[in-house]
């Protein structure tokens, strides 16, 4: 199972419109069923995907690493970055 793990930087108001640009698995061969799992480091960030014209999900924020569900005061806790953890965020 290809996959592809990615860190970017994305400047405040900017747009990255291809995260996966320039990966092997940029573009599938067959048909294929694909598992996404997106963070941000900092809140205000929102993610819209799409395969060709098809919109995959409409404009969302994006779940912020390292802040726990259950905390209500919103502080982090941890510091570290983290890639997504499937199936459980």
């Amino acid at each position: 199972m290809p996959v592809i793990l990615n860190a970017v930087t994305v400047a405040t108001v900017s747009v990255n419109n291809n995260l996966v640009s320039g990966s092997a698995f940029e573009f599938a061969r067959v048909q294929s069923i694909y598992s996404i799992g997106i963070f941000a480091s900092n809140s205000g960030a929102f993610c819209t995907i799409q395969g060709g014209s098809d919109i995959i999900a409409e404009e969302f924020p994006v779940p912020v690493s390292g802040i726990a569900a259950n905390n209500p005061s919103g502080a982090a806790m941890t510091t570290t970055s983290q890639f997504p953890v499937i199936p459980d965020e």
